[in-house]
């Protein structure tokens, strides 16, 4: 998982990648928080390709 930092950099990935998963969040928001360490379970876990 990376940090975009700006939109310059997400345009740059998409047009690099065939598919992304992209979560926008931020520190004080629970939901955010809860669902991220479910993700990155659910990444480590892939085993297909795109």
């Amino acid at each position: 998982m990376i940090q975009i930092e700006n939109q310059a950099q997400l345009d740059r990935l998409k047009q690099e990648q065939n598919a992304l998963l992209v979560l926008f969040g931020g520190e004080n928001c629970g939901v955010c928080q809860t669902i991220k360490p479910r993700l990155l379970k659910i990444m480590g876990q892939a085993t297909f390709m795109i």
